[in-house]
């Protein structure tokens, strides 16, 4: 869990703006995902942020990640950043390209890498057809 909250963290900061809708989202996803209380994934990411300026740590976590965790468990991974990277609605290029970074390094490609993608959008309640690279466009409006 500390190595996915690090990376969610990583792309939360990409575009220079960690707002609170992505706070709010990278909690929620921690408790959803690794099933804990709010109170625990506030500690989780509270312990995560404080290692937030370790990049040596940074490459450390994408291969300890790719040595433990399944094919599916990594493209896991992915749908959390893209839902991290799309939680105030807009995709910045930093964040993108940055995921598409972390894919390629976590060998998470190809059909993996859209399927991880569409499932965030929906998730999120985007239309899932919006094109890689753009900002997503809202089901409910």
């Amino acid at each position: 869990p500390l190595a996915i909250a690090r990376l969610l963290l990583e792309l939360a900061h990409a575009d220079g703006d960690f707002d609170a809708g992505e706070r709010s989202q990278l909690l929620s996803d921690l408790a959803r995902e690794f099933r804990l209380v709010q109170e625990d994934a506030k500690r989780l990411f509270d312990y995560a942020e404080q290692r937030f300026d370790d990049q040596v740590e940074f490459s450390g976590l994408i291969l300890r990640l790719k040595r433990d965790c399944s094919v599916d468990e990594r493209a896991e991974i992915i749908r959390l950043l893209w839902k991290m990277a799309y939680a105030d609605g807009t995709l910045h290029d930093f964040e993108f390209t940055l995921i598409r970074r972390m894919a390629a390094m976590l060998y998470v490609e190809g059909r993996d890498l859209s399927n991880a993608r569409r499932r965030a959008l929906i998730e999120l309640g985007f239309d899932p057809e919006t094109p890689a690279g753009q900002s997503p466009i809202s089901l409910s409006s």
